[in-house]
Parts: C-alpha cells; sequence; structure tokens
C-alpha cells in the first residue's frame, strides 16, 4: 500500500512537471492562427471524449496498471513529437497521443490508489493522500513553470523538451505499481460501459452532479484552454513574468489545499457549490481593466479551483463500488469535456477577433447562474 502511495506521489509530480506551461501559448503560436489553435484543441477534446469513457471501462475490465502504463507511454510520445514540431500537423499528432494517454490515466491511477487503500482498511485517508498529491504536484508544477520560463529565452524548444524527459520518468515509474484484486473481471465490457455511467445516477451521487461539473469545467477552461495565458497577457504579463506569475500562484495553491481535509470535517461536501461560485466571479470580474492587479481574478480561481479539483475525485470516489470507479471517474471527464470541446473553439476564435473578455464575462455568469440554481433548487427540495 505504502508503495503505491509514494509512487502516486512521484508518479503525478512528474506529469506535472509543465516547464511549457507560461510558453504554449506562444510556441503553438508560431506554427498556428489562434482559431486554428482552438480548432485542433477542440478536435483533440472530442477525441478525448470518444476515448474517455471506454479507456475507464478497459481499466475496470483489464486492470488499472495496464491502463496506466499504456496511458504514460502515449502520453512520453507524444510529447517527444510536440517538442519536435516543425509544422501544425506534427502539433495536431502529438496532442492527439497525448489526449488518448490522458483517457487511459484518467481514473484507473486513482481508483487504483483507492483499492489498495480499501483492501488495508485504510480508505479513509484517501482525503489526505490526494491532498498530498495535489500539494506535490503543485509545487512541482510551479518549479518547472518558472523555470520553463527562463529556458523559453535560450531555446524555444527547451520548455517542450525538458517536458518529454519528465514523461519518460513518469512511463518507467508506471511499471511499479501493485494493483489489487478486485470484481474487475466479474463484468463483460459492455456491461460496465453501462453500468459505470449510470452510477453517476444514482441517489447518492446525483445531488452533487451540478456543484461537480460546473467548478470541473472551469478548471478545464483555464488550466487546459485559453484562460490562463491569455488573461495573463490581458493583465500585462510578459513571457518570463508569467512564468514567475505562474510559479508562485502554484506555490500558493499546494500551501491552500494542505487544509482541505481539515475543510471538508467542518463542511459538508456541499460547499463545493460555494468554490464554483468564487471561480465563477472570477471569470466574471475579468472584464474590469485593472492592469496587473487583475492577477487577483486569476488568484480566485486558482485557489479555490485548488480545492475544486482533489474534493471532486474525493466526492466520486467516496459513493462508488470498487469495481465501477475507474468508469464512473472516465464519465465525469467525459460529461465535462463536451462543453468544453465548444467553448474552446470559441475561445479561440474570440480571441482572433478581440471579444475574449466578453467570452469569460459570459462563462462566469452562466456558470454562477446554475451554482445559485442549483442552491435554491435544493433548499427547495430540503423544505418540502
Amino acid at each position: 500500500m505504502k508503495q503505491n502511495v509514494w509512487l502516486f506521489y512521484l508518479f503525478f509530480s512528474l506529469q506535472s512537471a509543465w516547464f511549457i506551461e507560461a510558453i504554449w501559448y506562444f510556441y503553438w503560436s508560431h506554427f498556428l492562427s489562434f482559431t486554428n489553435i482552438g480548432i485542433i484543441f477542440g478536435t483533440f477534446t472530442l477525441f478525448s471524449l470518444l476515448l474517455e469513457y471506454p479507456t475507464g471501462v478497459f481499466a475496470d475490465r483489464f486492470g488499472r496498471k495496464r491502463s496506466v502504463i499504456l496511458g504514460s507511454f502515449l502520453l512520453m510520445i507524444g510529447g517527444v513529437i510536440i517538442a519536435a514540431a516543425t509544422n501544425g500537423w506534427m502539433l495536431f499528432i502529438g496532442v492527439m497521443l497525448q489526449s488518448a494517454g490522458r483517457a487511459f490515466v484518467s481514473g484507473a491511477l486513482e481508483a487504483l490508489v483507492y483499492d489498495s487503500l480499501k483492501a488495508h482498511k485504510q480508505e479513509n485517508t484517501f482525503d489526505k493522500i490526494m491532498a498530498r498529491k495535489f500539494q506535490l504536484a503543485t509545487i512541482t508544477f510551479a518549479i518547472c513553470s518558472a523555470v520553463g520560463g527562463y529556458l523559453f529565452t535560450l531555446g524555444f524548444r527547451l520548455p517542450h523538451i525538458s517536458m518529454a524527459i519528465a514523461l519518460l520518468l513518469a512511463f518507467i515509474v508506471s511499471f511499479f505499481f501493485v494493483e489489487e484484486r478486485v470484481a474487475q473481471s466479474l463484468h463483460s465490457s459492455k456491461e460496465l460501459a453501462v453500468r459505470g455511467f449510470t452510477a453517476l445516477w444514482s441517489p447518492k451521487l446525483r445531488p452533487f452532479l451540478m456543484i461537480i461539473f460546473v467548478p470541473f469545467l472551469l478548471i478545464l477552461l483555464y488550466e487546459w484552454g485559453f484562460s490562463r495565458p491569455q488573461l495573463a497577457i490581458s493583465f500585462g504579463f510578459q513571457p518570463q513574468e508569467m512564468g514567475i506569475l505562474f510559479g508562485i500562484l502554484g506555490l500558493v495553491d499546494a500551501a491552500v489545499v494542505h487544509w482541505l481535509p481539515q475543510f471538508r470535517k467542518k463542511f459538508s461536501d456541499f460547499s463545493l457549490l460555494w468554490i464554483g461560485v468564487v471561480m465563477s466571479l472570477g471569470y466574471l470580474f475579468f472584464f474590469l481593466p485593472i492592469g496587473k492587479a487583475g492577477v487577483i481574478f486569476m488568484i480566485m480561481i486558482e485557489v479555490f479551483g485548488a480545492f475544486a479539483d482533489p474534493w471532486i475525485s474525493i466526492i466520486v470516489n467516496k459513493h462508488l463500488d470498487s469495481s465501477l470507479r475507474a468508469s464512473a471517474l472516465s464519465a465525469v471527464q467525459l460529461l465535462g469535456r463536451i462543453p468544453f470541446f465548444i467553448l474552446n473553439i470559441l475561445a479561440g476564435y474570440s480571441i482572433d477577433h478581440g471579444y475574449i473578455k466578453y467570452f469569460n464575462v459570459s462563462v462566469g455568469a452562466i456558470a454562477l447562474t446554475i451554482l445559485l440554481f442549483t442552491f435554491v433548487r435544493k433548499k427547495v427540495f430540503a423544505r418540502a
């Protein structure tokens, strides 16, 4: 069990060595327009949608460790191709391979670790482990983001080469996980596909659906879309400054998420709704012309997103059987990426045509409306 936990920390730290975070925006724009980047991002998101759920079923049917190894390999190969890219097509191929890789890892590794804890009657420590994993991964992200900004000034490919090396090390680590035996072989792939997806609508999880998916979508747009780099640029930050900024924000995230287990002891899981409300306000206030002071709105999304990300996984794992865990976690990813697919294309178009501020305000307003409606609905049903 301890081996899996420490490998879990190491694996996600290596996969979080995002030397490219502050500069990918500039690297990709060297080959493509932002509209085309948005189309590629939308395409690989659609590809993820097609793979996300089948790969979760694959993990439940044939083994979480096999899924993680295969996913790590695809991530590594995709990273190498992107680092060596000479045109948009190479970027497209690389990102498609990485998209497939993330789909195979998504849900499978967390399910593997949770099953390991449950086999030793230690599942009550999962929230602490998730918080620690997020801390270590975020610290790695912060350091590598700052270093990547500097490496970009030395050579525009160096951040991507460095990340490809980190992904190679993560691939090696994936072979050392130990998988517990669970009832995964008792169901056919077709049965798992149906049961894992419908598990999200179980009575225990149904009340949390909107407060899971709205923060998850906001995190996707910020971390995997255009929002973080473009908004930093709109506030007046340059590439090397962005590396330092993202590094500092990452360290703040790591410090804050340390308190997640204590926070969950004092507040119910439904408090995730208010985390989403604060993130929505961060998007909503991006239109204010306040220069670099606008970083306060990035902090709102960063810090509360740091709470939301592991909390979502904790809620889903807490209410599911072992045999369906990877499938259901993949279903969460799939359902969250459907609107992300559309919104990311619109974001790229908005950048090219000067409408990005209106885009972000609209996202914040819609997310806030959904969450407040969810809150009011819960209160009405509680009284009834």
